[in-house]
């Protein structure tokens, strides 16, 4: 698969068994980095409605309209609406209904934005159910053999707290994530750490971020309390506005309200980062993506970088709060050890076809405050009084038309526009807007027809547009292409910009992307100031693999050799156009000491200096992430001054703070009407071995959505406000442990974990066989259990084979007797802690009673 400029497998595929599952908790859009393989060829995910066996259910789902109705379908939306959970190799995945497994093989999986999507057919096929895409409802159809079953997660969903047997809490603080960055070199050091934190309160739910140096400079960035239900939402507070990308962007503490005829496309899950109702095309936007594991991502504007983020265990990361204008950003995705090449560039550009509302949709968002922060006590800051209002509306199925107005202190900006689907142009979007002292406009879209595609952008703003003393800047990009066949792309590529804080740029070149074979991809294309940037990719035989890669200075020869243990060595040269040349030699693994720590570690030698590089990357325990690296390279080091060796450590905890504890979180900084359950298992009667539970699945509403950790403890977040029917998958538990109350009916509420204990008693057995002395098994013997007093506690049968069972008794000491055909013999067991096997009889048939040998 050609990704940027990189062409490599799909990442499914490829992935190492110790990796973790590509399917993670977040959205695969809200400004995912996009795949630019000839950008704008495929649709943009749009969310659609999901018709669940006739009952439309609360939250969207991300889908790609494909020619002739059909659809591509998000796989982790599909799997969540339907309860399901889904296991991944390298064949694809493996789904438990409760009809039995479905299988998706991998080359029915398509990755858009570093995400699996599955066309309608193949879930058709492989669920043995309706799915099809509705264009005219715009909604995905969903109709299982089980819908009795499937209904239930809908109609609890729409439940009252009083039909729960469990309660959320009225207020708690349910969520902590922290990220934690130290980057140090003889000639500097710096720390962030970005605090984000969530809980319930009262009808609603807060959410507050902070940012820390460690050095005196900190603040509560933006806080908010949202509350609201059915068409309205509401939110006190202070968050970031961005109403389009032609209008500036600005803090407002204060009030919004939104109000909308479809809550669950505007208020479901295409929130991005601090809004009220969902933008597709709004800025700021949280840019998000996937990568390896323990890498990095780098977020670059113009070719500077703007912000570096480690990637998470789960493959995700995201850049919040980044204003984006369309093809000034890209992400670099670096792999886990290999810090100066990456292995993937994503453009971050909008898509016109993102702006357009299903017919009859409106969609009415305003707020009014200040531009002040009081929980800001280092910064003084602005105290502007400030204001906005916004309309949209889907005139029809292929036309929304939009206008804004934002007031901020006296800068005042206007902006009306529209976004239409072309017959055989595409989707195209414009945009005017006018500032107190100069105007703007901007002009995008993008299609495709047949073999052939494009996309263009057009933007102007005068001088003094965002401010008295803003420049005047022109930026124009376009992009014209052939598809030849699915492995072979072409296009010209051509910008005009021109920014007077920055060269002018002029160029038209030509890309292009062309896999041959399997084993074989090559991919070239100008970079944002002409530049090429370029891949090559041979695998000339299985764990093999050579690598060609140029990337603004940097070029890189790389060959690799992989084994089957999961242990790698790789050799490169590098050559720096501004630094230097450079020759490397390193190891990498997925374990160390019997842990699953990624790590990597090697020697570079270059411009007469030897260096190394030592990088570790896993998690400590679940939910707290660490990423280490100690870089001393010889090209760097070339740079005067010298900065010396580089030690950067990213430390990341993701905590679900429930009721029984911390757990491993999945925070999503989006404000999402969402919450969580958790819960533990514990003995009601005595001493619990919580590891023996281990990989129990734990059922909401008889879907397992989560399994029991080693503790004992389990946390389902996202889940939809409602009340949800809880129990615990009882053929996984431990024969010994038997739940007191098999399901409870729980009440779920936004930013609220609800918890949830089940009890399990301690119920022992036997089993074993009834012989005679000769060894023959004896059929039909009566097999009963006494206790001390000699009441009969249990009886049994024993089978064709002489074999007997019996289960439920508690921990004590009995005297089991086995009588056949006016014979007996009998025997004391002690049951402590488990159950016993091979409590064997043995009647022997000249004496009346025996004991056994």
């Amino acid at each position: 698969m050609v990704t940027g400029f990189a062409c490599m497998p799909i990442a499914l595929a490829a992935a190492s068994p110790d990796a973790p599952d590509p399917l993670g908790p977040v959205a695969p859009y809200q400004g995912g980095a996009a795949d630019d393989r000839g950008v704008g060829t495929q649709a943009t995910p749009q969310l659609a409605a999901v018709q669940l066996n006739g009952r439309e259910l609360s939250n969207g789902i991300p889908i790609i309209a494909q020619p002739g109705g059909g659809a591509l379908v998000a796989l982790e939306y599909f799997l969540s609406a339907l309860s399901l959970h889904a296991e991944h190799d390298d064949q694809g995945y493996r789904i438990d209904t409760p009809i039995g497994t479905a299988r998706l093989p991998a080359e029915s999986l398509s990755e858009v934005q570093g995400y699996v999507y599955v066309d309608t057919r193949s879930l058709a096929k492989a669920f043995a159910s309706e799915v099809r895409f509705d264009p005219a409802e715009y909604a995905l159809q969903v109709n299982t053999p089980w819908a009795a079953q499937s209904t239930s997660r809908a109609q609890s969903a729409a439940g009252t707290a009083a039909a729960a047997d469990v309660s959320a809490p009225f207020a708690s603080l349910s969520q902590v994530r922290s990220e934690t960055d130290y980057v140090r070199n003889d000639l500097s050091h710096n720390t962030l750490v970005t605090t984000d934190l969530g809980g319930a309160l009262g009808p609603g739910y807060w959410r507050v971020r902070y940012y820390d140096d460690l050095a005196g400079q900190r603040r509560a960035d933006t806080w908010s309390w949202v509350t609201g239900a059915g068409d309205r939402r509401y939110l006190l507070g202070r968050q970031i506005v961005g109403l389009n990308a032609l209008l500036p962007t600005f803090y407002l503490t204060g009030a919004q309200m939104a109000a909308t005829n479809r809550p669950s496309l505007v208020f479901g899950p295409n929130l991005g980062y601090g809004e009220l109702a969902a933008s597709r095309f709004d800025a700021p936007r949280t840019v998000r993506g996937k990568g390896p594991p323990g890498g990095t991502a780098e977020l670059r504007r113009n070719g500077q970088v703007i912000a570096q983020t480690t990637i998470r265990l789960d493959g995700t990361y995201e850049f919040p709060d980044q204003p984006i204008t369309v093809a000034s950003l890209e992400v670099a995705v670096y792999e886990r050890g290999r810090p100066d090449t990456p292995f993937r560039v994503e453009q971050i550009t909008e898509q016109a076809s993102d702006q357009l509302l299903p017919a009859g949709v409106w969609v009415q968002h305003t707020g009014i405050g200040t531009t002040a922060n009081p929980l800001d006590s280092v910064s003084s800051g602005l105290n502007d009084r400030s204001g906005f209002y916004q309309w949209r509306q889907g005139l029809t199925d292929s036309v929304t038309a939009m206008a804004a107005l934002q007031v901020v202190g006296d800068q005042r900006n206007e902006l009306a526009g529209a976004a239409a689907l072309l017959p055989g142009l595409g989707a195209w979007a414009g945009f005017a807007a006018h500032g107190r002292y100069g105007n703007a406009w901007q002009v995008y879209g993008e299609g495709a027809r047949g073999a052939a595609f494009w996309r263009a952008n057009f933007q102007r703003q005068d001088a003094g547009y965002i401010a008295v003393d803003s420049p005047q800047r022109e930026d124009d990009n376009v992009e014209a292409g052939w598809t030849f066949a699915p492995n072979l792309r072409a296009s010209l590529v051509g910008r005009h910009y021109r920014d007077p804080g920055t060269a002018p740029i002029d160029f038209l070149k030509p890309a292009f992307s062309w896999q041959p074979r399997a084993d074989l991809a090559f991919s070239a294309r100008p970079d944002f100031d002409g530049r090429y940037t370029f891949y090559g990719n041979w695998v000339p035989q299985p764990g093999w693999r050579v690598a060609l890669t140029r990337y603004n200075p940097r070029t890189d020869l790389e060959i690799e050799r992989r084994y089957p243990n999961g242990y790698g060595l790789r050799a490169m040269l590098t050559e720096d156009s501004q630094l230097g040349h450079r020759a490397s030699l390193l190891a990498d693994g997925w374990r160390l000491g019997g842990r699953p720590i990624g790590w990597t570690a090697g020697v570079l030698a270059g411009e007469g200096r030897v260096g190394f590089l030592l990088d570790a990357a896993g998690e400590l325990y679940p939910g707290l992430s660490l990423h280490a690296q100690y870089l001393d390279d010889p090209l760097l080091r070339n740079a005067r001054p010298d900065p010396g060796p580089l030690l950067s450590v990213a430390l990341v905890a993701d905590f679900a703070v429930t009721p029984s504890g911390l757990a491993r979180g999945s925070f999503r900084p989006e404000l999402f009407n969402a919450g969580g359950i958790s819960g533990r298992i514990a003995g009601a009667d005595g001493a619990f071995d919580a590891s023996r539970a281990r990989g129990t699945g734990v059922l909401v509403d008889g879907r397992i959505r989560g399994e029991v950790d080693a503790n004992g403890r389990f946390y389902l977040a996202d889940l939809a406000p409602g009340v949800y029917t809880l129990e615990l998958d009882a053929e996984k538990l431990p024969l010994e442990y038997q739940p007191t109350n098999r399901e409870r009916r729980v009440e779920v509420k936004a930013g609220a974990v609800t918890r949830l204990d089940f009890p399990v008693t301690l119920r022992l057995g036997m089993a074993g066989r009834v012989n005679e002395r000769a060894g023959h098994p004896l059929a039909g013997a009566r097999v009963t259990v006494t206790d001390g007093a000699g009441k009969v506690l249990a009886e049994a049968t024993s089978d064709a084979w002489g074999y007997y069972r019996i289960d439920g008794l508690a921990p004590a000491s009995y005297r089991v007797s086995a009588s056949a055909a006016g014979k007996q013999a009998t025997r004391t067991t002690t049951l402590s802690d488990r159950f016993l096997f091979e409590q064997d009889l043995i009647i022997d048939a000249t004496t009346e009673h025996g004991e056994p040998p």
